[in-house]
């Protein structure tokens, strides 16, 4: 796959570490865009994040969005996190 959307749906999943690892069958370079609603809390968004390391996405950007949305945007890899407006 080159390219994966998950709106609205990982904190929905039973189990984000799980899922994410279904989303990292990504081809070398592939784009990952993950975002979340509002009612997820900043620690379950940051547990997200490192669900999504640890299946082995590298996260480019990691966002705050409209009406308390964030946004984890990852590609095939693995590296740090990077904070907008940091």
């Amino acid at each position: 796959m080159d390219f994966v959307l998950a709106f609205a749906v990982v904190h929905e999943a039973p189990d984000s570490l799980q899922f994410l690892k279904e989303v990292a069958v990504l081809k070398a370079g592939g784009t990952a865009l993950c975002r979340t609603k509002g009612h997820v809390s900043e620690a379950e968004f940051s547990a997200i994040v490192q669900d999504a390391v640890k299946a082995g996405l590298r996260i480019a950007e990691v966002a705050e969005g409209l009406a308390g949305s964030r946004g984890a945007d990852g590609e095939r890899g693995g590296a740090e996190p990077s904070r907008e407006g940091e």
